[in-house]
């Protein structure tokens, strides 16, 4: 957490380097630490897609499998927005 504000206004480090809304927005770390904010490490994503990655189970893959999971939910919501 960083302060952002006065009196005691604070977020989460990770929404003030990649600057997403958290309601509609989720971070995934590509290393699994979450105590690592940089920009290299942080991939921000729908919540739709987040959910749908977790669902398949590829959140804890390898970068490659994860990204390849990123495009698969955006087609799969993309065709269902579609048709």
């Amino acid at each position: 957490m960083v302060k952002v504000g006065q009196p005691n206004v604070w977020k989460p480090k990770a929404v003030v380097v990649m600057g997403h809304d958290p309601k509609k927005e989720q971070v995934i770390f590509l290393d699994g630490n979450s105590l690592n904010v940089t920009k290299e490490n942080m991939v921000v994503v729908p919540r739709r897609i987040h959910a749908r990655l977790a669902k398949n189970g590829w959140l804890n893959s390898s970068n490659e499998v994860l990204f390849a999971g990123i495009k698969w939910a955006e087609l799969l919501y993309a065709i269902k927005e579609f048709g």
